[in-house]
């Protein structure tokens, strides 16, 4: 009523039953137990028993009762509608059809009013009650899929007869109606969503309107501005809120990518393509993003020169990625440098060399490779981008270690840090304790290694890297197998699979790591049934939960310092040693640390030399990130 003390009470939809429950799982009574407890599921089970009084929910049909609720949102008129159907259908049969819901779900009950006999007319009568403006901003929201932030509403939406400044009141209306759901996300945004059948009636009316193609270009051009921006924020300070950014519009960015292609719009296709590639790497849409880069070079629109190198480039990249294709990989790497270099278009070639640099290490060509990456990173260096240097900067530790100079892959390891610090990629620092790991594996210390690797596993978890993390599992079983845990090996075997074919590869980091040799190992050691029992039970097993069982095998020594004790680690350094911390805290190099503290370079070494010893670290990497805990906790 919108008066003084009015209190409004919000009624959720029904509760739905686990998306990933199925009847095809090992505890089938726990899954059935799953669904039965959905409220939706319930009153499905109710109103069928009415329709057909032999109607019960068994472990053969929970699965498709399960997906009946979940496509209707859990709105009881549709589940009613729904059950309605069992007289003459199975619910195998009613959930194939849900497709055509208006035209499907009719035959309410002849006591209900008529908006109420079919789902179309209950929808039909809640939308003839809405303002025009009201009508179309539905129909507009309706092109979002997955829902809208605000700020792509407020792009995505205007027009006609809706202004700018009408777009938050609006959509606080159809709120208020329950048309739209308002998600409050944990980082402060508001999120606006439709239930699906809401959006499906939106969509048809959006159709008729003939505004459809209109909002689907503005829909278009909003997200490959909001993926090139995305591109920059993940590989920065901001990369972790970025991450989860673009993985709360992937089906917003596959929506976009579509009609791009539709449209044969090639040129906002690889836009697109291309600011997405570092994002699907790290989050595993490996050969999602091969497919869509392969349709828009197969289009063979006229597109800038620079666009289709850079395409072709990435799609290289991804190809590698993903499969075992190398020889077409090198090709594209190879095309995309010609290109590059008749634009003289530094960036592109420097990332071109890097990219074939690469190829060069899996090959084991340690002279072709070494003067690939040094052109590149002189490139880079030249550029003065940080996190183009470190990205190049990263492949030269691998490059010393096919030399066997372990020394100068430290010496690389340790810049190669700092400049990811630079850039503030707290990705690149987790990725490069990978580094220091392999170096103590080769120096003989399996245990320091997996003490690195189970420091990296946490950081990258919470970024969703599933290919980086499957590089630290793939290292870590190397190192347990040099130790003779061939349990926690064979386990962590199981996770590495169940992680490679979610992403849909099987290719593995390992190529020059002796991966191999370690499966080996671990299964001429282990019977047939306890290497099988840990395999499967690795498949099964959560990340976070892995990153415990890992945890529990370094066995930290007590003198080492933990969180707990930061104040008391902190006043172990002298005064010196913590105006020194502070600037490593920063990212300084030791350089930048001798001009401001006015001494001399070797006396700066041999300072963090002193605090490597005194807080038992062997590397900036750890330097650099207790550190910043160290000095944040002590001011």
């Amino acid at each position: 009523l919108g008066i003084p003390s009015e209190v409004t009470w919000v009624v959720p939809p029904l509760t739905l039953p686990n998306q990933k429950s199925s009847s095809k799982s090992a505890n089938q009574k726990n899954v059935l137990k799953q669904v039965q407890d959905s409220e939706s599921v319930q009153l499905l089970v109710e109103r069928a028993k009415s329709k057909n009084p032999d109607f019960a929910l068994t472990v053969d049909n929970c699965e498709s009762i399960a997906e009946i609720c979940n496509r209707l949102d859990g709105m009881p008129l549709a589940i009613e509608l729904a059950a309605a159907q069992v007289r003459s259908l199975s619910v195998q049969e009613i959930a194939q059809r849900l497709d055509q819901r208006f035209q499907f779900l009719t035959g309410g009950s002849r006591n209900a009013p008529l908006r109420q006999r079919t789902l179309m007319a209950a929808i039909d009568w809640s939308y003839a009650l809405l303002t025009t403006k009201e009508q179309v901003m539905l129909q507009r929201l309706s092109i979002f899929v997955g829902g809208a932030s605000l700020e792509a509403a407020e792009v995505g939406c205007v027009g006609g007869e809706i202004e700018s400044v009408d777009v938050v009141e609006t959509i606080s209306h159809l709120v208020d109606k329950s048309l739209v759901m308002a998600n409050r996300l944990e980082r402060g945004e508001t999120r606006y969503r439709l239930l699906e059948t809401i959006r499906e009636y939106a969509l048809k009316k959006l159709a008729e309107s003939q505004d459809k193609m209109n909002v689907q270009n503005k829909h278009l051009e909003y997200f490959v501005r909001f993926a090139e921006e995305g591109d920059r924020k993940i590989k920065g300070a901001e990369q972790m809120v970025w991450f989860e950014k673009l993985e709360d519009e992937y089906n917003n960015l596959h929506a976009a990518l579509k009609w791009a292609m539709e449209s044969k719009n090639s040129e906002a296709g690889l836009k697109l393509s291309n600011s997405l590639v570092y994002f699907w790497f790290v989050h595993g849409h490996i050969m999602e993003n091969v497919i869509w880069l392969e349709k828009f070079l197969d289009q063979k629109q006229n597109v800038p020169p620079a666009l289709k190198a850079w395409a072709l480039l990435n799609h290289g990249v991804m190809l590698r990625a993903g499969t075992t294709a190398d020889n077409k990989s090198t090709l594209l790497h190879e095309q995309s440098l010609r290109m590059f270099r008749d634009l003289d278009d530094h960036r592109g070639i420097a990332f071109a060399l890097n990219m074939m640099g690469v190829i060069g290490l899996q090959k084991i060509e340690p002279v072709k490779t070494e003067k690939l990456l040094t052109e590149s990173l002189a490139l880079q260096r030249e550029l003065g981008d940080p996190w183009g240097i470190a990205f190049t900067m990263q492949n030269f530790p691998p490059l010393a270690l096919q030399k066997n100079d372990l020394a100068m892959a430290k010496e690389y390891a340790e810049e190669t840090v700092l400049w990811f610090e630079r850039a503030g990629d707290q990705r690149g620092v987790a990725r490069s304790l990978e580094d220091f790991a392999e170096i103590a594996q080769l120096e003989g210390n399996p245990a320091h290694a997996v003490e690195l690797m189970a420091k990296s596993l946490p950081k990258l978890i919470p970024l969703g890297d599933r290919g980086a993390i499957a590089g630290v599992l793939e290292s870590l079983i190397i190192s347990f197998a040099a130790l003779r845990k061939y349990q926690m090996g064979a386990l962590l075997i199981g996770t590495t699979e169940a992680l490679r074919e979610e992403m849909g590869t099987s290719h593995n980091r390992a190529e020059y790591e002796n991966y191999h040799e370690a499966v080996s190992k671990i299964k001429k050691n282990l019977s047939e049934l306890k290497y099988n029992q840990a395999r499967s039970k690795g498949r099964g097993m959560p990340l976070e939960e892995i990153v415990d069982y890992v945890t529990g095998e370094t066995n930290p020594p007590v003198t080492k310092p933990e969180i707990t004790a930061e104040e008391n680690v902190w006043f172990q350094l002298t005064a010196r040693e913590r105006d020194v911390m502070r600037l490593l805290a920063e990212g300084h190099s030791n350089l930048e640390i001798s001009q401001k503290l006015f001494l001399s370079e070797k006396t700066v070494r041999n300072y963090v030399s002193h605090i490597y010893r005194k807080l038992q670290i062997t590397n900036r990497g750890e330097a650099i990130l207790l550190a910043r805990k160290l000095v944040s906790r002590s001011e």
